[in-house]
């Protein structure tokens, strides 16, 4: 039965049984190729166990058939894990065109971009969600820093200085605050 095969897996998921889950979710993928339910729960599994080569594997059978955003930023998040910056930044510009303000998101893609001295993707991708939310504090500061780090010190100034107006009193406003 089809149920309690799940019920199991499920169990050993919750219990921490990797192994024992991962074979269960095998098994159940293999008996219902099309189930998306258990390739989601085998792509978890994988990933939680930082297994993320096979995680994206399976996320990518996954969104090939369906445009699940929490697969397409785990797969993201995955790709960034194993330093595949740029598949990373193509599934986040995939996940942010279906949740376009999703801060986390934002914030992943930012700091790949950052890394690699990409200012202006950043200070723009910022600012527009910095229009619709103009008082987020995850974002607020990622747009400060690409400000500074572009030069552009006195609109990185009033950044830093509308976070601490906004209760920001981090070692991290003030350094930039000078």
């Amino acid at each position: 039965d089809m149920e309690v095969l799940t019920e199991l897996a499920e169990c050993h998921t919750s219990a921490g049984n990797t192994e024992e889950a991962f074979g269960w979710w095998v098994m159940l993928s293999t008996m219902q190729p099309e189930n998306l339910y258990f390739q989601i729960a085998q792509a978890k599994l994988l990933y939680r166990e930082k297994a993320y080569e096979e995680c994206i594997g399976i996320c990518r059978g996954i969104t090939a058939r369906d445009t699940i955003p929490e697969i397409i930023a785990m797969t993201g998040d995955a790709y960034r894990f194993i330093g595949k910056a740029d598949s990373a930044l193509v599934c986040y510009d995939r996940f942010l065109a279906i949740k376009p303000y999703h801060a986390k998101t934002i914030s992943k893609k930012a700091d790949i971009l950052l890394a690699s001295k990409r200012y202006d993707p950043v200070i723009e991708m910022t600012r527009d969600h910095l229009e619709k939310a103009p008082d987020d504090m995850t974002i607020l500061p990622i747009y400060g820093l690409a400000l500074h780090l572009k030069e552009c010190y006195p609109l990185s100034i009033e950044t830093f200085e509308h976070q601490r107006e906004l209760g920001d009193d981090s070692y991290a406003v003030y350094y930039y605050l000078g």
